[in-house]
């Protein structure tokens, strides 16, 4: 049992977890550590700014004994499919930061594990934390680290263990070194590579056949075959090496060599999750252009025709025009047709002239509309020159100034007032519609004469007071402003400017706040990468005609952006789609063997 020292300043009541996959929340891990005694709280850190979780969390106890207890048991268990990493949580962050009592460990035999490690060295002390580094694939990159409660333990297992022969392995078992105080560290090259990532090798093959196959290239440090949850091979996997030059050779060497049952493996670098949504990125857009531009000005896009025509009806409509290679109209979840579709010939020559002849052809009292397909990137291009030529384009006017219109008849230039203006007739409390302002100002009408300074106070009648001054409420004003009525209010003098911003409705303060939630282009942004990368994966791991990979994935593109939200949509949902299509594609056009 590893008892917790005097000295050592660690919370005896808290304990550290580590290694947690991102989908482990509180609740799970509250379910995996209370049947060990009283949890008083768990906490699982996350970014401030994305809230996701950042793979580790804290869990409080009652007691030390619990704590101790739970540590025990539920050190290098599964949590969520991972083995976790429990130890006493620390308060000094000096012992983290210089590594007090941290050993450094490689040339570790690929198929030891954390838990093995950790029995062997736990007895020379105390053990505070145990880890071997994997990769993204959980597999053993050879070094490790083992950190002891004192300083002590630590030299006494480094002098009794280094160059010890353990499991076929000669251990390499030194100091850690804190990367700042690294000075002899070699740069990372981003070309240099040892993992290397194999598939199309069948279903038959154990581990020890991939190993064998590549063990010529050099020395293994691992080697593994993924499977599922049947324990069934997926038919591909991983074979890492202990130099960069062993690795290479084995790519250029085993990429594409054909194998005695006809397959031909494919070899090449084992990407991290970044690098390979890149390529597959760039790979996918690559393969996009080459399509569109083979079949540009093939594919013709039709629209506006009646939801009772099919892919067989729309290629007859055409049919008499040349050979038609394909015809397919777009459909909603409830096989509903969208209206469009899509025509593609199989020479320059017969697409022209089936548009020349087909483009505002009546058919069944609708006029069909029939033009050259783009691509999305097209499309919004020429939109774009389309706004910027002709479109609209809004009338901008500098703060507090007044927009400029075209002078009535009497050579004054009125604002248009809006279509119902609210005043009340002689006795009248309700709201009356007000005639069209005369184009001809009468004398006097809203502007001040020339003249001997007038008085303007209550007492005043006529033209000018009425006109020029309106009640500061909404509320209907009396024409005369003696009178007892309780709505007349003190009058205000009206200028241009506020005639022509009276009728400016005026933003509620709400709408300045900021918004928290992500737009729609950002997340259909997102949306489309993640499309493109599960469409490349899932074509490659299926062994599918990447011939096809353009048109199904825009087929499905349309699909799930004009009948979802696709924050909601799986990964796993878009495979099944892929599959689908796949097989109509596959019984289309699917060449007989």
């Amino acid at each position: 049992m590893n008892t917790v020292p005097e000295s050592t300043q660690v919370n005896i009541a808290s304990i550290y977890v580590g290694e947690l996959k991102p989908e482990v929340n509180e609740q799970i891990l509250y379910n995996h550590f209370c049947p060990h005694g009283q949890v008083l709280s768990v906490k699982v850190c996350r970014d401030s700014h994305t809230h996701n979780s950042l793979g580790y969390a804290y869990v409080n106890f009652r007691t030390s004994q619990e704590a101790e207890k739970a540590m025990e048991n539920v050190n290098f268990t599964h949590i969520e499919g991972k083995p976790c990493r429990v130890m006493w949580s620390m308060r000094d962050p000096n012992r983290r930061k210089l590594g007090i009592g941290n050993l450094f460990i490689k040339n570790i035999e690929p198929m030891l594990d954390s838990k093995a490690l950790y029995q062997g060295f736990s007895t020379f002390g105390p053990v505070l934390s145990c880890k071997i580094a994997v990769d993204e694939y959980g597999l053993s990159k050879g070094y490790g680290f083992i950190q002891f409660y004192n300083e002590k333990d630590a030299e006494n297992a480094r002098i009794r263990s280094n160059g010890v022969i353990f499991m076929k392995k000669k251990l390499v078992v030194t100091k850690f070194i804190p990367k700042s105080a690294r000075t002899d560290a070699k740069p990372v090259n981003p070309n240099e590579y040892t993992n290397v990532f194999v598939k199309n090798f069948g279903l038959e093959w154990t581990h020890e056949d991939l190993k064998n196959a590549f063990s010529k290239f050099g020395e293994i440090t691992s080697c593994l075959i993924q499977k599922d949850q049947q324990d069934k091979s997926l038919g591909f996997g991983f074979v890492n090496f202990a130099t960069h030059q062993s690795a290479a050779e084995a790519v250029k060497v085993m990429n594409g060599f054909e194998l005695p049952n006809g397959l031909k493996l494919f070899a090449s670098k084992a990407m991290k999750k970044l690098e390979r949504q890149a390529f597959l990125k760039k790979q996918y857009e690559q393969k996009k252009k080459e399509y569109y531009k083979q079949f540009q000005n093939l594919n013709l896009y039709v629209k506006n025709f009646d939801e009772s025509i099919s892919d067989e009806k729309l290629g007859e409509l055409f049919a008499p025009y040349g050979k038609i290679k394909s015809s397919h109209v777009m459909k909603d979840d409830a096989g509903k047709s969208k209206g469009f579709g899509f025509v593609c010939f199989e020479t320059l020559e017969e697409a022209a002239a089936a548009l020349h002849n087909m483009n505002s052809k009546v058919l069944d009292t609708k006029p069909l509309y029939v033009a050259y397909a783009q691509s999305r990137e097209e499309r919004r291009k020429a939109l774009e020159q389309q706004t910027y030529n002709g479109g609209f384009r809004p009338q901008i006017f500098p703060a507090g100034s007044v927009p400029f219109m075209y002078p009535h008849p009497g050579g004054v230039p009125y604002p248009h007032p809006s279509q119902f203006q609210r005043f009340s007739n002689p006795g009248s409390g309700r709201p009356q519609g007000r005639a069209m302002q005369s184009h001809v100002p009468h004398p006097n009408q809203g502007y001040p004469q020339p003249g001997p300074r007038q008085n303007f106070g209550y007492a005043q009648s006529g033209s000018y007071m009425q006109q020029n001054y309106r009640p500061r409420s909404n509320m209907p004003m009396s024409r005369n402003p003696q009178s007892g009525n309780s709505y007349g209010q003190r009058p205000q003098q009206v200028s241009m400017n506020h005639i022509v911003s009276e009728n400016v409705p005026r933003p509620k303060r709400d709408e300045f706040r900021p918004s928290l939630k992500p737009s729609v282009s950002d997340s259909m942004t997102v949306f489309k990468d993640r499309f493109h990368v599960v469409c490349q994966a899932h074509f490659h791991r299926m062994n599918y005609n990447m011939d096809w990979l353009t048109a199904i994935s825009d087929l499905l593109m349309e699909h799930f952006t004009n009948s979802h939200s696709t924050s909601k949509i799986s990964d796993k949902e878009i495979e099944d789609a892929i599959n689908n299509v796949y097989e109509d594609y596959a019984a289309k056009y699917a060449k007989p063997q």
